[in-house]
């Protein structure tokens, strides 16, 4: 459960597999309590967007890692090309300078746009912010016409690109 407002409970600590629950002493009292939402919850986002195909990755550092989804043309949808003729589109990109551990790079390409052809999805290592180091990272791939998620993880070190997956859409 959330509440618009929110107060601290402290440090705690327990082992996998295992569960706690908190419950406020008396709920009704909330006047020392903060408005909004926790920071470890992150900045509240819209929706990202959606289509014939949506590539969304994720990570839990504070690195910037870095989405590519290269179209049939052969165009490439990252962070410095953030609109493609075939319609691909990066509306969600975690930098160092807006970074929020946990919040998602997302490319997509509305209904219709998706071009026949390959799709090669990589995720690029691109700096530090405030850690460095291999980080762990999880990509869904969203396919309208299969209807299904497809899910990839791995770990990135610094100074790589790797490729995550290839597909086709007929």
């Amino acid at each position: 459960q959330s509440w618009i407002r929110w107060n601290t409970v402290g440090e705690y600590s327990w082992s996998g597999g295992t569960w706690q629950v908190f419950s406020p002493s008396n709920i009704g009292n909330t006047t020392s309590w903060t408005e909004g939402r926790p920071p470890c919850w992150g900045g509240q986002d819209t929706s990202a967007g959606t289509g014939d195909i949506q590539v969304t990755l994720t990570w839990q550092a504070h690195i910037d890692l870095d989405l590519w989804v290269t179209d049939p043309d052969g165009e490439t949808v990252y962070w410095a090309n953030d609109l493609t003729a075939s319609g691909g589109s990066l509306d969600r990109d975690n930098r160092c300078a807006n970074m929020e551990v946990g919040r998602s790079e997302n490319i997509f390409w509305s209904a219709g746009d998706a071009l026949p052809g390959e799709y090669v999805v990589e995720v690029d290592y691109w700096g530090e912010c405030d850690q460095d180091g291999p980080v762990s990272w999880s990509v869904g791939v969203f396919i309208r016409s299969e209807g299904a998620w497809r899910t990839y993880t791995g770990t990135i070190s610094p100074g790589e690109t790797q490729e995550v997956t290839r597909f086709t859409i007929r």
